[in-house]
């Protein structure tokens, strides 16, 4: 059912880019791979719940206590959601007690009903979530379903991407448009990959909203690539750490989407983990049911 009017078919954003001759780079390959891969929703509880106080003053301005990760963000948010100047609107920035990349980036609807009230009575008025309520209203994860498609040589050196992802966003927008951005920015990362495209939609749905959680949509699109990188290591019978080290991006290097790569200890952090976990010794020889595995990821800083 279409849940808002403004958008068609039910999606809230849609990002698509290409970087290289992706097309070519695939007619050519000596090797490609295609697979579907489906994140879970997962949703952020903190030790410390949303809380607010909400202040609105006799010569009209606004003035909100508040444990919140971006605090411009939330004063841009009640400036255009309480039809205030921005310089009638002060947001007091408290310690945050968990915020995990996302939780508390933004306002609530607690934010504007403690300014609403005061506005109402005269009185400061104070918002406390339950642990009950937080898990209730607050962000989720987005759900993914990606699609990836990747072609290397014979070697393993990875010459294109294409990844097509749908992500359920839902029943509002949150920051949906950068998080849907934001996993196709970083599908790269780390591997050198000079061909990539990228299509992605982010749908409403009767959901709870979904918007930032750490690591911000490049966890579920690391799932993804990681897997596949496994599955491409058995098939053309290289070892998967060293099908990384053939991808690695280096420092120095340019991204075929553009970013400049400065440091970046790709290569001595798979050294470090393989010497720390026990990685050869304990790889195809730990009892049933007992495993060891071994998945790369990046973000920008």
């Amino acid at each position: 059912p279409q849940l808002h009017g403004h958008a068609a078919g039910n999606v809230s954003a849609h990002t698509e880019f290409e970087f290289g001759e992706v097309d070519a780079a695939f007619e050519k390959a000596e090797y490609v791979r295609e697979d579907v891969f489906e994140t879970q929703p997962v949703k952020q509880g903190m030790l410390e719940p949303h809380a607010c106080i909400g202040s609105w003053e006799r010569d009209g301005k606004a003035t909100l206590w508040a444990c919140k990760m971006s605090p411009y963000v939330v004063w841009r948010q009640l400036s255009m959601g309480l039809d205030l100047p921005p310089g009638e609107v002060r947001v007091v920035q408290t310690y945050v007690g968990g915020g995990f990349s996302g939780g508390k980036q933004e306002a609530m609807p607690m934010d504007f009903c403690a300014l609403m009230l005061s506005r109402k009575t005269g009185r400061p008025v104070k918002f406390v979530h339950t642990m009950d309520e937080v898990l209730t209203i607050g962000h989720m994860r987005h759900p993914m379903k990606i699609q990836l498609r990747t072609a290397t040589t014979r070697d393993g050196r990875i010459v294109a991407q294409h990844c097509r992802l749908m992500a359920n966003g839902g029943a509002y927008s949150s920051i949906g448009g950068f998080s849907i951005f934001l996993a196709g920015a970083m599908l790269n990362l780390p591997y050198r990959v000079p061909n990539m495209r990228y299509d992605a939609v982010r749908v409403y749905t009767n959901n709870g909203f979904c918007g930032a959680l750490r690591g911000h949509t490049v966890v579920q699109i690391c799932f993804a690539r990681d897997s596949q990188m496994e599955l491409i290591a058995a098939d053309l019978g290289i070892d998967p750490l060293e099908l990384r080290r053939r991808n690695a991006i280096q420092p120095g290097d340019v991204t075929a989407n553009g970013f400049r790569i400065g440091t970046f200890a790709f290569d001595e952090c798979i050294d470090r983990v393989v010497e720390a976990s026990g990685w050869h010794e304990k790889r195809g020889k730990l009892p049933k049911y007992r495993g060891i595995g071994f998945g790369c990821g990046a973000h920008l800083s």
